[in-house]
Parts: structure tokens; sequence; C-alpha cells
């Protein structure tokens, strides 16, 4: 029993033991981590899944190619992994990035994607989070990223953690527009 005061007056509070709370069974804890050569397969099939979302065949990637533009002796792309219980259930993809604007380094997010059943848990930001401190390891004072116009969850999702829409167009050379103006 504690004292309280309440108007100039003593009142007797009486507090009551907290009834037992059943033992809950936490789930399994989703670590955010670098990826490794090992992960190719399941990048490749995470990156894949992604290209389906977004209209694609989801065929483009292979554990060859993540290995070839990630680990190989001059990776092009760098990868972080959400593991569950010793599966990827999502991952980003990210390269160094340049800003003339401003003469600073910085990284540009490729790809972000989390399984259906993890998404909106806060996973995307752990991975968007991942990349921004690997990229200001190396000195990196920025982060960009790509999103469709139409991709609204995705754009309110960036500006969630701060970002600015910059209502920039990406144009793209590419097939035989980039081979022509290359001359290969």
């Amino acid at each position: 029993m504690c004292a309280a005061r309440s108007g100039g007056r003593r009142v007797s509070v009486e507090f009551q033991a907290e009834p037992r709370i059943a033992p809950v069974t936490l789930p399994d804890v989703i670590a955010i981590r670098p990826a490794r050569s090992e992960d190719a397969v399941a990048l490749a099939e995470l990156a894949n899944a992604l290209d389906r979302d977004q209209g694609g065949a989801g065929n483009v990637h292979s554990a060859e190619t993540v290995l070839r533009d990630g680990f190989g002796g001059d990776p092009v792309v760098r990868f972080v992994v959400a593991e569950k219980s010793g599966e990827a259930v999502g991952y980003a993809m990210f390269s160094r990035f340049y800003n003339s604007d401003t003469a600073e380094t910085g990284g540009y997010l490729n790809d972000l994607y989390v399984v259906s059943a993890l998404q909106r848990a806060g996973l995307g930001r752990r991975l968007v989070a991942a990349v921004a401190t690997e990229t200001a390891k190396r000195g990196g004072t920025f982060l960009w990223t790509g999103v469709y116009a139409a991709n609204a969850p995705a754009r309110a999702f960036y500006r969630s953690l701060g970002a600015r829409d910059e209502d920039a167009r990406i144009v793209e050379l590419d097939g035989e527009s980039f081979r022509r103006l290359a001359g290969c």
C-alpha cells in the first residue's frame, strides 16, 4: 500500500500484484548483414521476385550474374541481406555514386526488396539504413534511388525516411540505341 496526496488530504492507494503473463515465443530474429558469395542463389531469386513484382519476366538474374557483378575482382554492386532462420528474406543492392552538383560521393540504391509476408514490418527501413551505413563508411554523404512515378507506396516509404522527391526523370540508353551510340 502506498500513500499519496490528493487535495491536501492523505489517500491510501492499494496496488494489486500484476497477473502472471504467460510465456510467449518470440519471432525469429531477422539479421541484416553484408551478403556473402554463398548467398548468390538466394540473391538471384529475390532479385527475380522483385523483377516479377514490377511486371518483368523474373528470369534476369542468376547466381552467376550475382557472383560476377557483386563478388568478382572488380564488383560493380554490393548487397546487404535480411536473414531469418538462415533464409534470405530481403535484400538491398547498391553501388557508389557521384553527385556532380555537390562534388560528393555517395551511394545509389539499385534494388530494395522484402518478401511479401514480411513487408511493412520495418525490414525495408533496416536494409536502407544498412546501405546508408556502408555508404558512410566509405566517405559517402548521400543515398539516391529511383522510384517509378506510379509507385505511390514506395514514394511514401522513402519520404518517411526523410528523402526528397527530386521531380527528375531518369532516361536510359540501352539496346540498339546504346550500341549505335557506342559504335558497337
